[in-house]
């Protein structure tokens, strides 16, 4: 699932707050009103994908570890997020089982290096949308 299909489902799920949303922007590009909460404990990576959002006009907030992950995604509405596997403390399975676990629909997709199908199978089992594998084309995270 893209990003912009996150929108759309996290949209859909409100149609008053779609409706209300599209009177206030008008033909505003609506990335610029995505929130994403990116889940990733390295570094580069974290700044490459957050730049990278940025610069295609979302807002964009990072987690470097699996605690940071549920606690901010507990205390805001995301659109979507953009989640790790390995991440330290509570794990990006457990993150994402939890956050599915506590009733949020937020659209989860799982940014990885973990190829192996078993452990797309697992990722999609523990509640995310989608899985898209490390390296990856900017473009397909986007898209």
């Amino acid at each position: 699932m893209s990003l912009a299909t996150c929108w759309k489902t996290a949209t859909q799920m409100n149609a008053d707050l779609r409706s209300v949303l599209i009177s206030r922007l008008g033909s505003v590009d609506y990335h610029a009103r995505m929130r994403v909460l990116v889940v990733e404990d390295e570094p580069r990576v974290a700044s490459f994908v957050a730049r990278g959002l940025r610069d295609q006009g979302f807002a964009v907030d990072v987690a470097e570890d699996g605690n940071a992950a549920l606690f901010q995604s507990s205390i805001s509405d995301y659109d979507c997020i953009v989640l790790d596997l390995s991440i330290p403390g509570v794990d990006g399975m457990e993150v994402c089982r939890r956050i599915r676990r506590d009733g949020r629909a937020t659209p989860i997709l799982m940014l990885t290096a973990r190829d192996a199908v078993h452990d797309r199978i697992a990722g999609l089992d523990a509640g995310a949308d989608d899985y898209l594998v490390k390296p990856f084309a900017f473009g397909e995270l986007v898209a």
